[in-house]
């Protein structure tokens, strides 16, 4: 799992061997900024003599956890060339493999366990070697026969912090509803109005230099307010669907011909969006005391 002298433990390390590094950061966890994980790895990476080139260097803002690797514009880039190797721009003849992912955490990597698990396979699989920099000051690499299991327990944990940072998101959302405070866009049977009031937000972009700046706006408070019209229309829609038992297509071309407006104002009714719409939070609750 980990050694004082990590380059002997690791033991088909080959001197220059290509290696990818991957980073990433997202809206629920800003407290290890990718400047700080590439910073991480690099310097892990230079005394094993394992080469990284800008190319092969991953990263990832504002990617859920729960997204799967492959699944992240990035992760996918990486995925690729750890398969098929790299070679540098217009040098094809210089393909060489990319035998080691380096990465600070597991939960870099996801926060599904079965997700990680099927990285760790996948890198096996592939002759790729896993490295997990920062494990408590120690190192976990997938050589050995201790670095499975503690990356097992690992990725249980990175699942159930996710679970723990879901709840926390969902109970923000909750306390927000029960001011009357707007949560995410607007909901077709309510409009967003002023509130008169405002707080605080902070915001991460990269600079021309590409480092992180973390800037501080104010942003005004929005609060949902009943839009009397379009709700009529949402309990139209249910008498049409659960009273009449009209299909989703249907009730769309009633509303186009009658020249009811959706949302956007921009495009007509489909079923899609009146299925998007009575399935709703904010339409169920209304239409509970309807039908």
């Amino acid at each position: 799992m980990n050694s004082p002298n990590l380059k002997s433990e690791i033991s088909n390390l080959k001197s220059d061997e290509l290696g990818a590094l991957y980073g990433r950061v997202s809206t629920d966890r800003q407290s290890d900024s990718l400047d700080a994980q590439d910073a991480k790895g690099l310097a892990y990476a230079a005394p094993l003599s394992i080469r990284v080139p800008a190319a092969l260097t991953f990263a990832e803002e504002d990617i859920s956890g729960g997204t799967a690797l492959a699944d992240r514009p990035q992760g996918a880039h990486l995925m690729r060339a750890l398969k098929f190797g790299w070679a540098p721009p217009g040098e094809p003849e210089s393909l060489a493999p990319v035998k080691h992912l380096i990465v600070t955490k597991p939960d870099r990597l996801g926060r599904d366990a079965v997700n990680l698990l099927n990285i760790w396979d996948w890198c096996e699989a592939n002759g790729i070697t896993l490295h997990i920099v920062d494990f408590g000051g120690n190192t976990i690499v997938s050589q050995g026969f201790m670095g499975k299991l503690v990356y097992g327990i690992l990725a249980l944990f990175a699942e159930f912090e996710r679970s723990m940072i879901r709840d926390r998101i969902n109970g923000a959302f909750a306390r927000k509803r029960e001011r009357g405070e707007a949560c995410g866009g607007v909901t077709y049977g309510w409009d967003l109005v002023p509130s008169g009031r405002t707080k605080l937000v902070k915001r991460k972009s990269r600079g021309p230099d590409g480092r992180l700046i973390e800037e501080t706006s104010e942003r005004e408070i929005m609060l949902e307010q009943p839009n009397e019209t379009e709700q009529h229309w949402l309990r139209q829609m249910a008498d049409w669907r659960y009273t009449q038992k009209l299909g989703w297509r249907k009730i769309a071309e009633r509303l186009n011909a009658l020249g009811v407006q959706t949302k956007t104002r921009s495009a007509p009714w489909q079923q899609g969006n009146v299925a998007k719409v009575l399935g709703s939070r904010h339409a169920k609750l209304l239409l509970s005391t309807h039908l």
